[in-house]
């Protein structure tokens, strides 16, 4: 196995490797409100939970390739909040249309055929009622990386599709059938999961001894 600088490589070379090795990527739908209450919504690849005794996820945004700061960058700094949508089979081809590079004006619920639901607990900004799942989040920090922004945000509240988890809030992944990015144009759908024992110490102590 030969090693491989980074510095060797061109910027989509790494592009290449780092989407195709970290996968399936979730989605972040991340839907916001400009100022002047023009809905936003754009998928990002780049997302993931940050914790969990304070409920945080967060996601990456870099710049538009004319434009400069992307729409949801500038609207999430200026209202402070914004909504994580959850991709299904069922919304995988709006997800897609709304990647395109919308100008500001545009309202992409209307622009790809989405419901914006409006009736939540805390934030302005539209939910995506087709999601089987959203998040309200208030905006905790931004760390910037060059030409990408890491968002966190803080959940305050959950949006759950009927039937979508038990009373012990587990996800019932037979009615989540969510779907995961690969890399370029592939995506991935859910499949039944398996489960993995973990070992004792004693067992892995045998294991080495036999």
């Amino acid at each position: 196995m030969k090693p491989i600088r980074t510095s060797d490589l061109d910027r989509a070379a790494i592009y290449r490797l780092l989407t195709g090795l970290v996968v399936p990527r979730p989605i972040g739908w991340i839907s916001t409100r400009s100022t002047d209450g023009t809905p936003n919504l754009a998928p990002f690849s780049f997302f993931t939970v940050v914790g969990t005794e304070r409920p945080l996820v967060g996601f990456s945004v870099n710049m538009t390739k004319d434009r400069g700061p992307k729409d949801t960058l500038v609207n999430v700094h200026a209202t402070g909040e914004f909504v994580v949508n959850f991709v299904d089979a069922g919304t995988l081809v709006a997800m897609d249309a709304s990647s395109a590079e919308f100008a500001p004006e545009v309202n992409e619920f209307e622009a790809v055929g989405l419901t914006a639901a409006s009736e939540n607990l805390f934030v302005a900004a539209p939910r995506v009622a087709e999601s089987p799942a959203q998040l309200e989040c208030r905006h905790e920090r931004t760390v910037d990386f060059g030409e990408y922004s890491f968002i966190v945000g803080e959940v305050l509240a959950f949006h759950l599709r009927d039937g979508l988890c038990n009373e012990a809030m587990r996800v019932d992944f037979q009615s989540y059938q969510w779907v995961g990015r690969l890399t370029g144009a592939m995506y991935v759908h859910s499949t039944p999961g398996f489960i993995v024992i973990a070992p004792t110490i004693s067992d892995i102590g045998e294991r080495k001894s036999g």
